[in-house]
């Protein structure tokens, strides 16, 4: 009888296992020299699906590392003596989206166009303005002035200075410019001056009497041109701040008190100065105990200088290209005679029209040769605050930058208004680039017609960019029709063959650069 072979079950069951663990093993090497090709269609997949659903290439971060030797003063120093220079030397080594340390802070910079309109334009609400640190720096003020005292005070400012605004104090602002430039030329015919002052101080007396009222005293003047020579100082460390300018500044606070004090009327408000005007200071005025009055004093200076010191400077390194190049010179004094005598008949017609008037169509070439100007010599770098995440992208958007709340971003347009790319022979002043172009299109690539960010941009550009170009044109067309006008160095020598620079350690950005070289003037009538 034959029995059937009994198998030890734990035989049985070592060989299962061994069986089933080969298995494993082989399917386990199986899977993994197919997992390289397994990964790959996955992640060709994914990709394909995102572009689908998103319509754009997938966008990778740039790393946002910082290279710096002195943890606290990081790259302050290099930046403090060329900002444009430095942040170009950057762009150049790390492209158009980078990250730099300046007094501790993160500060993402972008160089690209998307990335500046980025910046300016802020749709999604993630910036704001650095006000707090002027009014700190400039202002010297103590406290923290509500946001939403800024805000009413940046209102009046607008609708001062707009368009509509204007034709209330633009005869008065006329007649007194006239008068100061033609008292120039008879009672101190052939004096030497300082270009600087010749036109800071004819505008701000100008702009004093016709906007603040003739209560508004003049004589600070000498306080804003010692504080304007040396602002930069002013945004560093307070040590730094030069014991002349400190003094300067108290002193005209002192007597902005003093004029915020005598010229109030109850009844009809700043005696002379238009309605926005009255309720800027009433408002100034009203906002104590909240806002101590010194800190109120230092917000009104902030904005006089918001006021002043861009337009100065544009204005001076205007007639330094012109009288450095007498056919430049000639060519645009022939079409403000052309338009005074063909267009408005006489100067003193002129000085009545609308504002809107003195507009591109009547003089081309004077609003092209200042468009110009303001692209060689305007530091334009906006900068904000951030409040939430943003993404700074790059050139073609398939790459970005985060920067966090707490830090800085910077939009360097001074990188696009200096480059090959947009502009022919960049370095160049070519006083007739921009006729034929009568708006800014900021995002039109190499297309567009004006410098970006020539009075800011975005959603905070400069609320007195209208009045700035119309004082700016007037003063060119006086000047040119009334007076003879040769410049010279400090040493008497002709400036034609002088390089026009600028002083990169006083560069400051969003504000005018200042000329290397002081240059002066000697003014006569007009033969």
């Amino acid at each position: 009888m034959m029995y059937p072979k009994v198998v030890n079950p734990i035989t049985l069951s070592t060989s299962w296992c061994e069986v089933r663990a080969r298995s494993a093993l082989e399917l386990s090497y199986h899977f993994a020299s197919m997992f390289p090709v397994v990964l790959i269609l996955f992640i060709v997949a994914f990709s394909l699906w995102a572009d689908f659903r998103n319509g754009v290439h997938s966008r990778v971060k740039i790393p946002s590392s910082i290279s710096i030797f002195i943890p606290w003063f990081d790259n302050a120093i290099q930046f403090g003596l060329d900002p444009l220079g430095f942040l170009r030397k950057r762009q150049t080594k790390h492209g158009s989206v980078f990250a730099i340390r300046l007094a501790g802070k993160r500060v993402i910079v972008a160089g690209n166009l998307n990335g500046i309109l980025r910046v300016m334009r802020d749709t999604q609400k993630t910036l704001h303005l650095p006000n707090h640190q002027m009014l700190a720096s400039l202002g010297d003020v103590k406290g923290t002035i509500p946001m939403t005292l800024l805000d009413r005070l940046t209102t009046y400012v607008a609708r001062t200075f707009s368009n509509k605004g204007i034709p209330q104090f633009s005869h008065t602002f006329n007649q007194h410019l006239f008068r100061h430039i033609r008292s120039l030329a008879e009672n101190s015919p052939n004096d030497r001056v300082p270009l600087q002052r010749f036109v800071g101080q004819a505008l701000y007396d100008a702009v004093s009497v016709s906007v603040w009222g003739p209560h508004f005293p003049l004589d600070t003047y000498e306080e804003f041109y010692t504080i304007d020579a040396k602002m930069s100082r002013l945004l560093g460390p307070a040590f730094l701040v030069p014991r002349a300018v400190s003094q300067a500044r108290n002193l005209m606070k002192n007597k902005l008190g003093t004029y915020m004090q005598e010229c109030w009327d109850e009844e009809l408000g700043v005696k002379g100065a238009p309605a926005n005007v009255t309720e800027m200071i009433r408002l100034l005025k009203e906002c104590s105990p909240t806002v101590p009055p010194e800190d109120a004093q230092g917000a009104l200076l902030v904005f006089l200088f918001g006021l002043h010191a861009n337009t100065h400077r544009i204005v001076a390194w205007l007639f330094l290209h012109l009288l450095s190049d007498s056919r430049t010179y000639l060519r645009l004094r022939r079409e403000i005679d052309h338009a005074i005598d063909v267009e408005f008949g006489d100067l003193d017609t002129l000085l009545l029209v609308p504002p809107q008037r003195l507009g591109v169509s009547s003089l081309p070439l004077l609003e092209s040769a200042i468009m110009e100007t303001l692209r060689l010599w305007y530091a334009a770098v906006t900068v904000r605050e951030v409040n939430e995440d943003t993404e700074i992208p790059s050139e073609d958007m398939k790459t970005f930058m985060v920067a966090r709340p707490g830090d800085l971003v910077m939009g360097n347009s001074s990188a696009i208004n200096m480059s090959d790319d947009f502009f022919e022979e960049p370095e160049t002043f070519q006083i007739d680039r921009f006729v034929g172009c009568t708006a800014e299109k900021e995002d039109e690539g190499k297309s567009r017609t004006l410098p970006l960010g020539s009075f800011g941009g975005g959603t905070h550009v400069c609320k007195g960019r209208d009045f700035a170009l119309y004082e700016m044109k007037v003063f060119a067309i006086l000047c040119l029709r009334v007076l003879d006008m040769k410049a010279e160095t400090s040493s008497g020598r002709s400036i034609d063959d002088l390089p026009l620079k600028a002083d990169t350690t006083r560069t400051i950005p969003s504000f005018v650069m200042y000329p290397s070289e002081e240059v002066f003037v000697r003014i006569r009538k007009r033969a």
